[in-house]
């Protein structure tokens, strides 16, 4: 397992772990499926400049942690695309996004 940025990882036996999570399980399976439904209807709701924006929003330190290579990744989009879009927003007055 590679980490892209600092983490802790907690090792613990299977049956320690399902009683940890038994009784908010349902919440967390629930939370999980809209996480990833919402990620999956934004692929064909929003352009791909619109989804740079949200998330550099959501996370604004994601540019300086994560590779340029892997949030094109994230983002379903090739390298040259995204630093496309980078220039162009960086000559766009007042949305100023990337550091």
């Amino acid at each position: 397992m590679i980490a892209g940025t600092d983490c802790e990882i907690l090792r613990m036996p299977l049956k320690t772990f399902k009683e940890f999570l038994s009784p908010s399980l349902l919440d967390e399976y629930t939370s999980l499926f809209n996480m990833v439904f919402m990620r999956l209807l934004n692929l064909y709701r929003k352009s791909p400049r619109q989804r740079y924006v949200a998330l550099c929003e959501q996370y604004p330190q994601i540019v300086e942690t994560v590779t340029l290579k892997d949030l094109s990744s994230f983002l379903l989009i090739t390298p040259n695309h995204l630093s496309r879009i980078r220039r162009e927003l960086a000559k766009s007055p007042g949305k100023n996004i990337q550091k």
